[in-house]
């Protein structure tokens, strides 16, 4: 009876083994997301503003160097778009009279950088990981009356920064969804993955 024991002992070690021998080790992952970032965007709008608050869509790419770490590249932009109807306008430093306009603020950033992964969970169908990433972008912000007059028109450069826990689920050998929460460039995001 105890040989039977440490027979079938040995032969559920060496199925195991050989069932994580034999999965399919793919270096390659392409993701695009979209979620809400912290980066710029409004805290209090009101009923009369309308428009698309803090809205970032991302590509990137992880090449792994092991099982558990790669090393890649992103990119992609930040957007907030806010309109109102009806404000009224005029400039102080002229004698015109003032109108009333369609008044729009925007802020907006596009960027690339590189970023690192570590993976505490990476099976056949899961992955979990943590993440981090830093980007060099340019930033545009203005507020502009009707076609255009514009009040403020900036443009910078800027240096933006992201950390991120999420997870992948592959429904299929090479396609899947992901989804994480971060800090600040994406609160969270939800997309679309692809390995190879």
């Amino acid at each position: 009876m105890k040989h039977l024991f440490n027979l079938s002992c040995f032969l559920v070690l060496s199925l195991t083994a050989f069932s994580q021998n034999s999965r399919t080790f793919y270096r390659n992952n392409v993701q695009l997301n979209t979620g809400y970032t912290l980066y710029d965007g409004y805290k209090n709008l009101s009923i009369n503003q309308k428009g698309m608050n803090r809205f970032t869509c991302l590509l990137s790419y992880d090449g792994f160097l092991t099982e558990s770490f790669s090393i890649g590249a992103f990119g992609g932009f930040t957007t907030s778009f806010i309109k109102e109807n009806n404000v009224y306008y005029s400039n102080y430093w002229t004698t015109n009279e003032g109108d009333y306009y369609t008044k729009k603020i925007k802020e907006r950033r596009y960027f690339i950088g590189v970023k690192a992964t570590t993976y505490f969970i990476n099976t056949t169908n899961l992955q979990a990981y943590f993440g981090v990433g830093l980007a060099v972008g340019r930033k545009r912000e203005y507020v502009r009356y009707g076609k255009e007059i514009y009040t403020v028109d900036n443009r910078s450069l800027v240096i933006m920064y992201d950390l991120h826990l999420g997870v992948n689920y592959y429904f299929s050998e090479h396609f899947g969804v992901t989804g994480s929460l971060g800090y600040p460039l994406s609160l969270f995001k939800v997309g679309v993955t692809y390995r190879y």
